[in-house]
């Protein structure tokens, strides 16, 4: 019995070890390795992706493109970050080493391993991001699918960005109130305000009230500017012009619960009749959501 425990024992421990020697696949043909893999986002960004196209070039050799992208909300809306690699790599069993325009040799470099992990499916991680040369946070780590056997064709400029569906509809509820902005530093108790009211009909009553504090000879002062009207809000965006500058074109943009994102379609303050440097341009956050009293 002991020696029979003992051959199950080794039985086991072989079994476990090929596991591992077999895990990496011995060869992938130049058929599988070759197109266009992409990995989508999730959520609000769940249209776009990375990208990286593949040729297979013989001798064991890949040509590689990365078209990458880091999309994100900042303060004054949607922005994104790219970054791009190309060059070969060679493809030992399942997996490749790519190193863009770097030293393999150097521990420091950027180091991409690609592996064809199944058919149609790519896994990719990455060493030393920082070094890659990509915009802030993007990187191509994840999994990526198939989406094209097709030969591609590199050096293209395009990216995998997708602007995300503007919200169809926001409740009056969500419009009405009075909206923030405030500056920072010394003057971080200074804000520029819209008050807003749903009036109906995809109507906004709209008055907004500014300033720009400025230090002259060591004193603080402030020009102003205000604009008041109505406006037709379409989805989830409306275009002001004021009753006395139509001229003036402002997008206010509430692009979730509580958040407001504003911008001048008209170059310069004085097209809306604002003072010297003053505008209505940024992320304003909801302070109230009461039925706001204009004209004060």
């Amino acid at each position: 019995m002991k020696q029979l425990g003992i051959v199950t024992f080794w039985l086991f421990v072989c079994a476990g070890a090929s596991s591992q020697i077999f895990a990496q696949r011995k060869a992938v043909s130049g058929a599988e390795v070759t197109g266009t893999f992409r990995s989508y986002f999730t959520g609000k960004f769940k249209d776009s992706y990375n990208e990286i196209l593949i040729q297979a070039l013989g001798g064991n050799k890949l040509k590689i493109e990365m078209k990458l992208v880091h999309p994100y909300q900042a303060s004054a809306g949607i922005s994104v970050n790219v970054g791009s690699a190309s060059g070969e790599a060679v493809i030992h069993g399942d997996r490749a080493i790519f190193t863009p325009g770097n030293d393999a040799t150097d521990s420091n470099s950027c180091k991409i391993t690609l592996v064809f992990s199944k058919p149609g499916a790519l896994n990719v991680t990455t060493e030393n991001n920082s070094n890659c040369g990509f915009g802030h946070n993007v990187s191509a780590d994840g999994t990526y699918k198939k989406t094209s056997g097709a030969k591609p064709k590199f050096g293209e400029d395009s990216f995998g960005y997708i602007e995300p569906p503007a919200r169809q509809a926001v409740s009056g509820a969500e419009v009405t109130g009075t909206f923030r902005t405030y500056f920072k530093g010394e003057i971080r108790s200074s804000y520029n305000e819209i008050l807003i009211q749903a009036l109906g009909g995809n109507k906004l009553k709209i008055e907004m009230k500014l300033i720009y504090p400025y230090k002259i000879r060591g004193q603080w002062t402030a020009n102003f500017g205000d604009a008041s009207g109505e406006a037709m809000i379409n989805g989830d965006t409306a275009v002001f012009m004021p009753v006395s500058n139509e001229s003036c074109k402002i997008t206010l943009k509430f692009s979730r619960p509580g958040t407001l994102v504003v911008t001048s379609q008209t170059t310069g303050s004085f097209a809306c009749g604002f003072g010297h440097n003053v505008s209505a341009d940024g992320a304003y956050k909801k302070t109230s959501g009461v039925k706001p009293k204009f004209g004060q």
